[in-house]
């Protein structure tokens, strides 16, 4: 039987857009002492402005919970992400660089404060980890942000502001913006994926509904159906059969309604279209 080729899987973000995990204070050392820049995924931060202000100055605490909020759900509307809180931030040739280890006495209340100030400004509030890391200073937080399918906004004034990750730091979504992504279901697809792609073993077969079409010969006959290839905005199906071809068939994920692991740890998808195996091609046919 000969087999068609099967390419790597790739992370399904582009590269540099996959978010790290700083779990362990070696990990953070070895971030700091490489002064790692900060990117898409990535921020230091000393502190929140404000945030330490006397309980009286209540404007300047509504202003810095405001803006933790608009930097969480920064990452959230992006890919993903880490800010690790109690490090500064250094410029180097024009780059934001990790400087030194400074560290924060009050690592509970922050993580307080975080939960607070989500809570009371974010609409679709997103997932938040948030890590200590105790060092000689004190401790930093790391908050690890996963990507969030909803569009999160931060509400202010009776109105919602949408805000987005770039590699400098956060941008403001305008509304027509906004508007677009929560039409556009390519990036929420791809958030299913990656979740997805955690849990299983991509060497065994994957599960396409709908499973025919007509006329003939479903996709669920001889052939064994494998996710090949995941690439930015597609994932590549093979159909592999005792047969000398191996069909192939690109699927783009504005063709994909659904995306869930199956009980025995199999992907599946349902799609907005039949795939049907016929003779030596693999299609895709309106339903």
């Amino acid at each position: 039987m000969a087999s068609a080729q099967r390419e790597p899987v790739v992370p399904l973000a582009p590269p540099g857009r996959t978010a790290p995990r700083i779990d362990t204070v070696a990990g953070l050392k070895d971030l700091v002492q490489a002064h790692t820049s900060e990117s898409l995924v990535l921020e230091f931060k000393r502190d929140w402005n404000g945030r330490r202000a006397p309980k009286s100055e209540h404007e300047v605490r509504r202003k810095a919970r405001l803006e933790i909020t608009r930097d969480i759900t920064a990452f959230a509307n992006t890919w993903g992400g880490t800010i690790l809180v109690g490090v500064d931030e250094e410029e180097r040739d024009g780059r934001k660089v990790a400087g030194a280890i400074r560290g924060l006495s009050d690592i509970d209340e922050l993580r307080k404060w975080i939960h607070e100030s989500l809570n009371r400004h974010a609409r679709a509030v997103p997932s938040v980890d948030l890590v200590t890391l105790p060092v000689s200073e004190g401790a930093v937080l790391a908050a690890h942000i996963d990507a969030s399918p909803a569009l999160c906004c931060v509400w202010h004034e009776n109105a919602a502001q949408y805000c987005r990750r770039t590699d400098h730091g956060k941008a403001y979504m305008q509304p027509d913006e906004a508007f677009r992504r929560t039409l556009d279901r390519s990036r929420t697809i791809a958030i299913a994926l990656n979740s997805a792609l955690k849990q299983v073993d991509l060497q065994d077969p994957v599960q396409i509904m709908p499973f025919s079409a007509p006329p003939r010969s479903p996709p669920s006959g001889p052939a064994r159906l494998v996710v090949s290839k995941v690439g930015d905005g597609y994932l590549v199906v093979t159909a592999f059969r005792d047969s000398r071809s191996s069909p192939m068939i690109t699927i783009p994920f504005g063709l994909i309604d659904e995306v869930w692991t199956t009980v025995d740890n199999r992907l599946a998808l349902m799609l907005r279209a039949y795939l049907v195996l016929e003779g030596d091609d693999l299609e895709l046919r309106p339903k």
